[in-house]
């Protein structure tokens, strides 16, 4: 709503000079800030009336109060009661700004309001508009406030701050979210946007891995309460992602672009792309080297991602330094997982594009590899210790050409591993350890 002249008021009649004035949300006490114009560039919580009865800034420049809302307008003898808001001459509730007809009285501003936590209590029930930065303190928005934040606008948590959003936010593929604090909540469920965290993303390729860990802190955050893992998607709508750090995954998540746009991850650093990790108090914690049975990430979903690594070849151990990093897609003690239209370019030499040890009820479609002619090594899926209920359908599948696997089950048991209609090159199905080590290849090309 545009910033409109106030309503006639008695010091527009008469001089009440060294009196102040402030305003507050219509049937509320919730302080507003005014405009000194039209333009809403220059907000104030409180103005003095001068020796004609005319409202005056700090610097005693003379301007018109602008509001943008229905408010109640009060006048005090001394600012000492206008800051405490106390001997009040008048106050005179439900006034409306000249010419407002636009019907806004569901909708509260949060540019009028010194604080997000103010501005929430004045929204309970009503649609919040933010439009600009507003600063938190710690502050829940409930499910009963409609959140929408326009291009521009941001709620920003300071260190040590938090903001729990359990309200669905309106708001394109543009940053929403600032500040060194916490992001957290139940969202009201639906598709999570990676950029509304800084992970824009775009032709250039600027790094966003801190702003891509941000963001999928709040979604764990949001699994960590919820039951329902069908409920949230983190969509990654840009072109490219350049991250330069292994991004850490847990219980819930279902990470996505849409099909049509293209996109891809470039990941820089000699670590995976994506590996798997649970989630407690506040941090990612890995979880490599568990049992499967306990503590494990379940109910990963990743669709429509091409990740090109193009970093060295990938060293070093996970984050516990526990277990050795294995490949670009790094899941261990997973269970429920579900890859679709994913596709792996590899640059390094004697590198992994998938790897599973220790999972459970795999459903891999239409996932891909690729490498240049003079890669080496690799695999371009490796499994390794109790894989069960694993099924790929329509996967083209390629290692290195040294080593020509692009299956490798050396450990333990893998006889509930499936291929479907797949070309997978040098499928190897060999067991060390003496267990039996075969699984089933229907209507697939390739060699065995």
């Amino acid at each position: 709503m545009a910033w409109k002249q106030i309503a006639a008021i008695p010091t527009q009649y008469d001089i009440w000079p060294g009196y102040w004035v402030r305003f507050e949300t219509a049937g509320t006490s919730n302080d507003i800030n005014m405009a000194t114009d039209a333009t809403g560039g220059t907000l104030i919580s409180k103005a003095e009336v001068d020796d004609e009865g005319l409202f005056v800034t700090t610097s005693s420049a003379r301007f018109i109060p602008h509001l943008n809302q229905t408010y109640k307008v009060s006048l005090y003898p001394s600012e000492a009661d206008a800051d405490a808001k106390t001997n009040a001459e008048f106050s005179i509730d439900n006034l409306e700004p000249i010419g407002q007809t636009d019907g806004t009285d569901n909708i509260i501003f949060g540019e009028n309001y010194d604080t997000l936590a103010e501005a929430v209590t004045a929204a309970d029930g009503k649609k919040l508009l933010i439009s600009t930065a507003i600063a938190s303190d710690s502050t829940t928005i409930p499910s009963t406030v409609q959140l929408e934040v326009i291009l521009g606008g941001s709620l920003d948590a300071n260190t040590g701050e938090v903001i729990t959003n359990n309200t669905y936010p309106e708001a394109g593929s543009y940053r929403i979210f600032n500040g060194a604090g916490l992001i957290k909540g139940d969202f009201g469920g639906g598709d999570l946007d990676v950029a509304w965290w800084g992970a824009t993303g775009s032709a250039t390729r600027t790094v966003t891995t801190a702003a891509i860990k941000a963001a999928l802190t709040t979604m764990a955050e949001a699994m960590a309460a919820s039951t329902d893992f069908s409920s949230y998607t983190m969509c990654f709508n840009a072109l490219n992602y350049e991250v330069n750090g292994a991004i850490p995954l847990s219980t819930g998540m279902h990470l996505k672009m849409p099909a049509w746009r293209g996109g891809r991850f470039d990941q820089s650093a000699a670590e995976p792309m994506f590996y798997s990790a649970t989630f407690s108090g506040g941090v990612f914690t890995d979880n490599l080297d568990q049992p499967a049975v306990t503590n494990e990430a379940n109910h990963i979903t990743l669709t429509n991602l091409r990740i090109d690594h193009t970093g060295a070849t990938i060293t070093g151990n996970s984050p516990d330094s526990s277990t050795a990093w294995d490949g670009v897609i790094h899941f261990v003690n997973t269970s429920k997982l579900r890859v679709s239209s994913v596709r792996v370019d590899m640059h390094a030499h004697n590198q992994n594009a998938f790897y599973l040890k220790n999972t459970f009820f795999v459903y891999i479609f239409e996932y891909s590899t690729s490498c240049g002619s003079s890669f080496h090594g690799g695999y371009g899926l490796k499994a390794e210790g109790l894989c069960n209920n694993v099924l790929l359908e329509w996967c083209e599948i390629k290692g290195g050409f040294e080593r020509g696997y692009s299956f490798d089950g050396t450990v333990n048991s893998m006889d509930s591993i499936t291929l479907l209609e797949c070309d997978a090159e040098g499928i190897d199905y060999t067991s060390t350890s003496g267990n039996q080590g075969v699984g089933t290849a229907v209507w697939c090309g390739g060699t065995q």
